[in-house]
């Protein structure tokens, strides 16, 4: 039986990440999920931080391309078979003690395709209206331009999130779930440090 909830987290650059995710994950999130780490040859670092905690829920696969959408899209392809849940992560998220029991009653919901969490830091995201870190049904599929991705790959990174959201708005299939909280430990709201990857 395939799991019902897989993470993606594409990593950049942030060995010192790893470890507190994956116990987060694993603290945090159904007992059957899996964590996927996306990464590419060039990423030695990261491959080299990951690789001890690979084990039956925490698994790497390589992408092609560096850029946070072609990470999650080329992974997302690779995982939609084999779960019902995917959602879009990052390292430097921290899992709230039953965030993904709050989505179920609009998992619960056939219509309802991605789903936005709380990462009490960006207004718009506490406002209901966007989402960072979203959960979408793997059998979502499709952006404006193309029917064989799940995001836009023509961003290095901003604007990915607004097209995901949008799209989903405009088809009926969004909603926001303010009581599952995944939240971002990002500089922007005083809770990580500037670095090379948040400067790109």
């Amino acid at each position: 039986m395939h799991p019902e909830l897989t993470v993606i987290c594409p990593v950049l650059d942030r060995p010192a990440n790893v470890e507190p995710l994956v116990e987060s994950f694993l603290e945090n999130c159904p007992p059957d999920s899996h964590l996927v780490f996306a990464a590419t040859d060039g990423d030695e670092q990261e491959l080299e931080a990951i690789r001890p905690f690979i084990q039956d829920r925490v698994y790497l696969l390589k992408t092609k391309k560096i850029s946070w959408p072609n990470k999650i899209n080329e992974t997302f392809l690779k995982v939609r078979d084999h779960t019902d849940w995917v959602l879009f992560g990052a390292d430097d998220i921290a899992f709230h003690d039953g965030w993904f029991e709050q989505t179920k009653p609009f998992r619960d919901q056939d219509e309802i395709m991605v789903i936005g969490t709380n990462d009490l830091g960006n207004p718009r995201v506490i406002a209901g209206d966007h989402s960072t870190h979203t959960l979408v049904r793997a059998s979502y599929l499709g952006t404006i331009d193309d029917p064989n991705a799940i995001v836009h790959t023509g961003y290095r990174h901003w604007c990915v999130d607004d097209e995901l959201l949008w799209t989903a708005k405009l088809r009926g299939v969004w909603v926001s779930c303010p009581a599952a909280v995944v939240e971002h430990l990002h500089p922007y709201w005083d809770k990580g440090r500037w670095d090379s990857t948040y400067a790109q």
